[in-house]
């Protein structure tokens, strides 16, 4: 997209897991492999009207105009992920997407409540994994695709945050579905369907 979103901003945030053990054990295929990793990111973000305004590495941090493009480029990226050649490596990104107010400022996004919740939600997921904040979820619980789901992981309580999030994780056909429990400080873990409407309770 041309220009940056600003004021309430959808936000994609990806993390390669176990990099810093692949750089080690395979030295010389990491190199192609992260290219690869980049370019099938930047294709789906980009490809969905999204723009990348962080790239860490292991972690790429893209912003959106819409949740729907948003989550469209989540599966577009663990889809691209499962069906790619990867040599003697197979790599995994997870996913989180949230939704709030962030300011930005030279090109970056600042909002520490938004984009702090974010952080903590993406430490707790698995690779494969896609999970939705509970604003996220809001947004786009009436204009899921077809066939793509949302599961209930339910309130969880995440590191230094004073107040729970109430988790979800998108679920397609064509992707994995089954993962160990979610990482974070509390051990009640939940997969049922999410309700077919944003009304909660």
């Amino acid at each position: 997209m041309s220009d940056l979103s600003q004021g309430e901003v959808n936000f994609l945030f990806t993390n390669l897991e176990g990099s810093v053990r692949m750089w080690e054990q395979h030295p010389l295929a990491m190199p192609a492999a992260m290219a690869q990793h980049d370019a099938l990111i930047v294709a789906a973000v980009e490809g969905n009207q999204g723009h990348i305004f962080q790239n860490l590495g292991d972690s790429l941090c893209a912003a959106f105009s819409t949740a729907s493009d948003a989550l469209q480029a989540a599966l577009v990226i663990q889809r691209s992920f499962a069906s790619a050649t990867w040599g003697e490596l197979q790599l995994k990104v997870k996913i989180a997407l949230q939704c709030g107010p962030a300011e930005l400022r030279e090109g970056e996004y600042f909002g520490p409540p938004t984009l702090n919740r974010l952080a903590r939600m993406l430490a707790v997921a698995h690779p494969g994994q896609i999970l939705l904040s509970s604003a996220m979820y809001n947004r786009i619980a009436q204009q899921l695709p077809a066939a793509v789901n949302v599961r209930d992981m339910g309130e969880r309580r995440l590191r230094d945050l004073a107040r729970a999030e109430h988790v979800y994780q998108l679920a397609a056909p064509d992707l994995p579905a089954s993962f160990p429990p979610l990482r974070t400080l509390d051990s009640r873990p939940n997969n049922l369907p999410a309700p077919a409407t944003a009304f909660i309770g």
